[in-house]
C-alpha cells in the first residue's frame, strides 16, 4: 500500500478504536423495576413565591412533605403500568410579607392519604393516567373537584414525578456523556415545556450519579373563567440524581429551580418569582 495511503487511513482507524473503547466503556440505565415489589420514597419540597400586585409585594411559602410508594404492576419492556400511593402527604402555606410566620395554615390534604392512581409510562413520560378520581372523591365543590382533575392529569404529572421516569437515556452511555429528555406539560390550562439535559458523572458502587438542568422560556395563554390570560415563563432547574445501576431505580435526588412566570391581565402586568427545593429519598 503506497505510503500516502496509510497515512490518510490511521486518523480514520484512531476515530473506530476510541468509539469501540467509549462503546466498551459504556453502561446501560434503565427501567428493570421488579414487578410488583414495592419503593418507598420520601419527597420534600419548600417553594416560595413572590408577587408584586397593585404595589403590594406578597410573598408565600409553601413546604410539603410527602412520602409515597411506587410498583411496577406490568410491562412489556417498553410500556409500564406502574401504580403511585400517596402514603400520607402534609402541606403547609406560609404568608410572609416581611414578616416570617406572619400567617400560617396548613392545608388538609389527608383526603389523599392512602389513595393510590395508575400510569401509563412510556419513553420516560406519563402517556396516561387512571383511577385519579378516586383521590378527591369526598370533595363536594364542582371547582376544586376541577383544579384537582387538572392537578393529577398526566399532563401535570409529568413534571411533579419527572424524576421518577425522565432521567433514562436511549442508548448505553459513558461516564462524561450526555443525553436530552424533553417535557411537554399542562398547569391550569397553560402549557408549558422544558427541555432536561442529563450526564453521566461518575459510577460507584452500581450507582450512578446523574446531573441535570433544565430550562423552558415559553409564552402561551391560561383560561380563567372563560377568559384567556397571555403568560409568559422562564426558568431553570438544576440537580443531581443517583440511580442503581442493575434495576434503574432511583435511590435519591435534590433540585433546586428559579422561575420566573408573568400574567397580563386588566391591562396589567403581575410578575411572580418562584424558588423551589425538593428533595426525594428511597426508603
Amino acid at each position: 500500500m503506497h505510503r500516502k495511503h496509510i497515512i490518510r487511513i490511521i486518523p480514520v482507524l484512531l476515530i473506530f478504536l476510541y468509539s469501540c473503547q467509549s462503546n466498551k466503556n459504556a453502561v446501560e440505565i434503565s427501567m428493570k423495576w421488579v414487578k410488583d415489589q414495592p419503593y418507598s420514597y420520601s419527597n420534600i419540597a419548600d417553594i416560595e413565591t413572590e408577587m408584586n400586585m397593585m404595589g403590594t409585594r406578597q410573598s408565600i411559602e409553601v413546604k410539603t412533605s410527602m412520602y409515597n410508594t411506587l410498583k411496577m404492576l406490568q410491562t412489556d419492556g417498553k410500556q409500564h403500568t406502574v401504580e403511585f400511593k400517596y402514603d400520607s402527604i402534609a402541606n403547609v402555606s406560609t404568608l410572609l410579607n416581611g414578616k416570617p410566620n406572619e400567617t400560617a395554615a396548613e392545608n388538609d390534604m389527608s383526603f389523599i392519604n392512602g389513595q393510590s392512581i395508575t400510569m401509563q409510562i412510556r419513553d420516560g413520560k406519563i402517556v396516561q393516567v387512571e383511577q385519579n378520581d378516586r383521590l378527591f372523591v369526598s370533595i363536594k365543590d364542582s371547582l376544586q373537584k376541577q383544579i384537582m382533575n387538572e392537578l393529577f392529569s398526566a399532563e401535570n404529572l409529568n413534571g411533579t414525578l419527572s424524576m421518577y421516569f425522565n432521567l433514562y437515556p436511549e442508548k448505553p452511555v459513558s461516564i462524561g456523556e450526555s443525553w436530552t429528555n424533553k417535557l411537554e406539560m399542562k398547569v391550569s390550562s397553560l402549557k408549558l415545556s422544558m427541555k432536561f439535559n442529563y450526564t453521566l458523572k461518575s459510577i460507584n458502587e452500581g450507582v450512578a450519579e446523574i446531573s441535570f438542568t433544565a430550562t423552558s422560556d415559553d409564552k402561551g395563554k391560561m383560561e380563567m373563567n372563560g377568559v384567556e390570560i397571555p403568560v409568559t415563563f422562564k426558568g431553570q432547574q438544576n440537580g443531581t440524581y443517583f440511580v442503581k445501576l442493575d434495576d434503574g431505580v432511583l435511590q435519591s435526588g435534590s433540585a433546586t429551580s428559579d422561575f420566573d412566570m408573568s400574567i397580563s391581565m386588566a391591562g396589567m402586568e403581575l410578575p411572580m418569582k418562584m424558588k423551589v427545593k425538593n428533595e426525594v429519598k428511597k426508603l
